[in-house]
């Protein structure tokens, strides 16, 4: 470890892992996706898609070990970015895609340098949750995938700089001491989940370059040491502000703007869900266009509150043991292995859903005839082409843009900037 390794292992930062060709960026995010929201919603136990017929009744892990990795419909890349690549990027980059599971995190965006070229490297942004153990656990996977698949070449880390040698620790003969020690320093956030995947690994590790500007770092640590004796204090006159503030927007307001803000605080604090928040963002009636992710997501909404996810369960049970008697024994264990993969998250719900669709249509199976179920795999292909990001850049711009038609005279609109402010600084 080089001299500077106290702040190796605060980090917690964003991990670049350069490849080979074209720019694209991966994200990480952990139960930040919407869908974590709505999947709490509702009692959904258990979703593993077999059957209680006799054939397939195993437990997963014996599961786990008899049928090979599942063959992947589509790479790991939801359908909303599937449709905005090039099909030739999906097969160039087909080793790459396949060891970036999405039980670890979840595919974004996917950018191009200009002009493109297959020789041009592939960075891979992974984004952080910084002191979230799930969170590094999940980014720590996905690098040591990476790495063991031997599509990692480079490893960029925030929160040091210069190279950081682990290759002794790959190599050293008592894994169990390195595996131990690893763990207890990844649970008390004193290493990053990809330091803990590079000790954990075996092999040879490419390069571990730390990335941060020494002077720009020290700066921010400087800075954040200064304001953490003031938090106390900030926060207080913060409240004591937003007693004023709401003190000036009763007085100010509109009825129908105290309605739409109060809806919008609530949200903001943490009293509502999304879904409430989305309806409370499109409820008045002002003649704006409503961006397309959110008409979307009411869609999906509620498409969801008319399920009977009881009836979903029965229903699929039943086609899959009408399926189950049409299947030719290579069918039945690519079925088997497409289940035991979707129940660990390594094959999305869309992925899994549109595999079982060309299966009962090869051999003549109606959906129609599963209408619950049919209902069910509609929502799911809906959800999977919600992008999580644009869905909620498009309602903070559709959210102001309800703010500044319901405040209509200067004295509201002042009143709804001091807000705005008094938010963001909160």
């Amino acid at each position: 470890m080089p001299s500077h390794s106290k702040t190796t292992r605060l980090v917690a930062g964003a991990v670049g892992v350069f490849l080979f060709a074209t720019n694209c960026v991966f994200a990480y995010s952990v139960e930040n996706n919407i869908w974590a929201e709505r999947r709490k919603a509702r009692d959904r136990r258990s979703f593993l898609a077999l059957s209680p017929s006799a054939p397939l009744r195993v437990s997963v892990q014996s599961l786990g070990a008899q049928f090979p990795s599942p063959r992947k419909i589509v790479p790991s890349l939801s359908q909303a970015v599937v449709c905005s690549v090039p099909k030739r990027f999906l097969v160039d980059h087909a080793a790459l895609l396949a060891s970036l599971s999405p039980a670890h995190g979840t595919i974004r965006q996917v950018s191009f340098s200009s002009p493109s070229s297959l020789l041009s490297p592939v960075v891979i942004h992974i984004q952080d949750v910084h002191q979230n153990l799930d969170a590094q656990k999940n980014i720590g996977h996905m690098v040591g995938s990476l790495v063991n698949a031997q599509q990692a070449g480079l490893i960029a880390l925030e929160g040091t700089w210069g190279e950081i040698k682990l290759q002794p620790f790959r190599d050293f003969p008592n894994r169990k001491a390195v595996e131990q020690s690893a763990d207890y320093l990844l649970r008390e956030n004193d290493i990053s989940g990809p330091i803990h995947a590079a000790l954990i690994g075996t092999g040879p590790l490419p390069p571990l370059i730390g990335v941060d500007d020494p002077y720009h770092y020290n700066a921010n640590v400087d800075a954040y040491r200064q304001s953490v004796p003031r938090l106390e204090s900030i926060k207080k006159e913060l409240a004591n502000q937003q007693i004023i503030l709401n003190q000036e927007k009763f007085r100010v307001f509109s009825e129908e703007l105290k309605a739409f803000d109060s809806s919008v605080e609530s949200y903001r604090a943490g009293r509502s869900s999304l879904g409430d928040y989305v309806q409370a963002v499109t409820a008045p009636a002002l003649r704006l266009s409503i961006p397309a992710s959110v008409q979307t997501f009411h869609k999906a909404i509620a498409l969801e509150k008319t399920l009977n996810f009881q009836k979903v369960e029965s229903e699929r049970a039943a086609l899959i043991n009408l399926l189950v008697q049409k299947l030719a024994q290579p069918e039945i264990n690519e079925l088997t292995a497409q289940s035991v993969a979707y129940r660990s998250g390594e094959v999305s719900y869309a992925d899994f859903y549109k595999f079982l669709q060309t299966l009962c249509s090869r051999h003549g199976i109606s959906l129609q005839s599963f209408p619950v179920m049919n209902e069910y795999v509609r929502y799911v292909l809906l959800a999977d082409g919600i992008d999580a990001e644009t869905l909620l850049d498009d309602l903070l711009s559709y959210e102001r843009s309800v703010y500044s038609r319901l405040a209509k005279t200067p004295e509201m609109r002042a009143v709804m900037d001091k807000s705005r402010s008094a938010y963001l600084t909160s």
